[in-house]
This record gives structure tokens, sequence and C-alpha cells, in this order.
């Protein structure tokens, strides 16, 4: 993948949390077109983004349960 994409990527990520409470996986790739959200959101870490990880578990009608992972930003670097 070009920078310039992974850039773009991140930033739509940004604006995504900032407007919504957070994002997942599912949110990424129906909104955004973004296939590998664990990665972008490993390398806003690394540029200084505080960003919050929480797996939240949801209990199917069949009794199953459903897992996933929700990120929320809680502040951007200085």
């Amino acid at each position: 993948m070009a920078a310039g994409n992974k850039i773009n990527q991140q930033m739509k990520i940004i604006e995504y949390m900032k407007n919504n409470n957070g994002i997942t996986s599912l949110e990424a790739v129906e909104n955004l077109r973004i296939l590998r959200l664990a990665s972008r959101i490993h390398e806003l870490v690394k540029l200084g983004y505080d960003i919050d990880k929480e797996t939240v578990y949801n209990h199917k009608e069949d009794g199953t349960v459903v897992h996933y992972t929700r990120y929320t930003l809680l502040g951007e670097p200085a």
C-alpha cells in the first residue's frame, strides 16, 4: 500500500472516531472501505494518538456470544 493511501485511511479513521462513538472493524469496512483497521490503529498509536481498545460481548438470541473490538479516540498527539 502506498504511504499516501495509509495516511488517507488514518485520517478517515480519526474523523470517523471523532464523529461517532469510536469504530469497529465492521464499521470500517462498511462505511470507510478499510479492511485492516487494527493495522491502521496500531500506526496511529505509534504516531502518538491515544486510542482505547475495548472488547464488546453481545449475546445473540440463539445463546451464542459474539465479540468484537471497539476503538475510541481519547486524545491526539501534542
